[in-house]
């Protein structure tokens, strides 16, 4: 397979380790004007009680600079490489942790482990994720964008195990496990830096005892026959408003187009089991890039580098 943007020694780490963090992958300008429309939508959405933690999900619905950053050309290229062109969205994540303090984390919001208020998890349902051998399938890679600075100790770091992609992922239904201090990488990067991850690297987050809202975005790419999780169909209004790969990567089809395809009443061929090259406009997107080489992506991996 023909690769674009990734490079054959970012492919080996990322198949060794599960994940590559790129610094430098958003403009000043792209975080100001992500700050702003986050700001706004913490303003106006639910939050916890507790700890003022705001998930929202959905977000490429909620703001049309969240739905930009779903074919951001930053990391669409490595993760179409990594992929291939027949993706779409699976779900679309904003993420906001104001500060806590200590003594919340011993307290009701914790779950007594550290990285509260998570466990050390994948992302799937553990009773019923695709399995070979108790190894997580490469069904999905995770593009998350770090719109704070992280690199304070305890600032809500994202936190990966490198290599656990290769792991039983039924080892984490034990409520007694625990990953060794030394095993662990933590994500800490300046803001507008970004990750890509694998869905089976066990992943969680710090308790953030900074002094800074931390807020990240996440967009999780899977294949066109994978259900989404956290919409059944976007609307013709948010379909309206996207792009050819944008719409491609919302579910949507090109106007005109029966989901069943040319032959619905005989032949039915539901469109994501690939009816027609155009149905699929990041394949042809693909086919045209030329070889750029990489956007001074920076790999980082292991505890302590």
């Amino acid at each position: 397979m023909n690769t674009y943007q990734l490079t054959e020694s970012n492919r080996r780490l990322f198949d060794e380790t599960g994940f590559l963090v790129i610094e430098g992958a958003l403009s000043k300008s792209e975080l100001n004007k992500l700050n702003a429309a986050v700001d706004g939508l913490y303003r106006r959405n639910q939050r916890d009680r507790m700890t003022g933690r705001m998930e929202l999900r959905n977000c490429v619905a909620k703001h049309p600079s969240l739905l930009a950053m779903s074919d951001h050309r930053k990391l669409l290229p490595t993760i179409v490489d990594l992929l291939g062109p027949d993706i779409k969205l699976r779900t679309s994540e904003l993420d906001v942790r104001p500060p806590i303090t200590p003594s919340m984390i011993e307290g009701k919001t914790a779950r007594n482990r550290w990285g509260e208020p998570e466990q050390w998890h994948i992302d799937g349902p553990l009773s019923c994720y695709p399995d070979v051998n108790g190894i997580v399938p490469m069904m999905e890679v995770r593009a998350g964008y770090f719109l704070t600075d992280l690199t304070a100790k305890d600032a809500g770091q994202l936190c990966v195990v490198p290599g656990s992609h290769r792991f039983n992922f039924h080892a984490l239904e034990d409520p007694s496990l625990t990953v060794p201090p030394e095993a662990v990488f933590r994500v800490e990067v300046p803001a507008g830096s970004a990750v890509l991850f694998r869905t089976g690297v066990w992943h969680c987050a710090t308790p953030n005892l900074s002094s800074v809202t931390r807020k990240v975005l996440y967009y999780a790419y899977t294949y066109r026959w994978v259900q989404a999780s956290d919409h059944v169909r976007q609307s013709r209004a948010l379909l309206a408003q996207c792009n050819s790969l944008q719409r491609q990567l919302l579910g949507g089809l090109p106007e005109g187009r029966h989901p069943l395809g040319d032959r619905a009443r005989t032949t039915p061929c539901h469109h994501t089991w690939f009816t027609r090259p155009e149905d699929i406009p990041l394949l042809t997107w693909r086919q045209q890039l030329r070889q750029p080489g990489p956007y001074g992506t920076r790999a980082m991996i292991g505890a302590g580098q």
